[in-house]
């Protein structure tokens, strides 16, 4: 930080708490405004690329009917093959057994 910096920083640490947290606020609001901007533009270039597509006959649209009997299919076979969620933690063997970190025995 520069010197610049902390001295504001000690300037701002003297303001009321509803000061301090509208400049929070606005500096925060400041470090994400240009992401946003490209993310809407090629946003609302995607839409327009998808409804030129539509309207041109290029692709077709799926009646939502379709798409929810679809979905529907789906979610029964999973459920009927039972596919349990992924895990986001690993799973230890029960072949081995740890009595002191580090140590590693395999139980017969």
């Amino acid at each position: 930080m520069t010197s610049d910096a902390k001295k504001l920083l000690e300037q701002v640490l003297l303001l009321g708490k509803s000061e301090r947290a509208s400049l929070a606020t606005i500096l925060l609001e400041s470090q994400n405004a240009d992401p946003e901007d490209g993310v809407e533009k090629a946003w609302a270039s995607e839409v327009e690329r998808r409804i030129e597509e539509i309207d041109s006959g290029a692709v077709a649209a799926i009646p939502w009917e379709e798409v929810r009997e679809r979905l529907h299919r789906t979610l029964n076979d999973a459920s009927r093959r039972h596919i349990p969620p992924r895990r986001s933690r690993r799973r230890r063997s029960p072949l081995v057994h740890r009595s002191k970190p580090g140590l590693r025995a395999r139980i017969p």
